[in-house]
């Protein structure tokens, strides 16, 4: 399993945490930890703080794009729907600005990108604590056990 694959198992193993089962319930909590710690870890490295230092950065610059090209009010400030989104005066300009902005941010980011893509590449180091078929829940979903299949055992 990749580095990439695991915050997914995470959240997979967070959706089936309320299915019931002793030893189920037991894999799951363990195999949480066991990702969190690793995640954690994976978090300190150089490769995924200058990656979050980059994206940060980006997304601040794509919010002041936002804001420009949000319709303004009588005051000048940028209005925003219900759901919070800003109301935009011309989509079309915001995505062309937009895009070309991420590309520039790309090209000149592209090693901290890369480096950060070939840790999530890696393959995992760690090992999973394996629940049997049998004491999976009955209630599971085929999409569920689909998404925690690493840590079942079929034997």
């Amino acid at each position: 399993m990749k580095n990439s694959e695991l915050a997914p198992l995470h959240r997979a193993l967070t959706n089936v945490g309320n299915l019931k089962g002793v030893k189920f319930s037991y894999a799951v909590a363990k195999n949480m930890s066991i990702i969190e710690k690793e995640l954690e870890i994976i978090g300190e490295t150089k490769a995924a703080k200058d990656f979050l230092e980059f994206d940060k950065q980006r997304q601040e610059k794509r919010l002041k794009l936002l804001e420009k090209h949000a319709k303004k009010d009588e005051d000048g400030k940028p209005i925003k729907k219900e759901n919070g989104d800003y109301e935009l005066e011309s989509i079309s300009k915001f995505t062309k600005e937009v895009s070309a902005l991420f590309e520039i941010e790309y090209e000149a980011n592209k090693e901290v990108v890369d480096e950060y893509q070939k840790l999530l590449d890696q393959e995992a180091e760690i090992e999973f604590h394996k629940v049997k078929l049998e004491n999976v829940p009955e209630d599971i979903t085929t999409g569920q056990m689909n998404l925690i299949f690493p840590i079942i055992d079929e034997s």
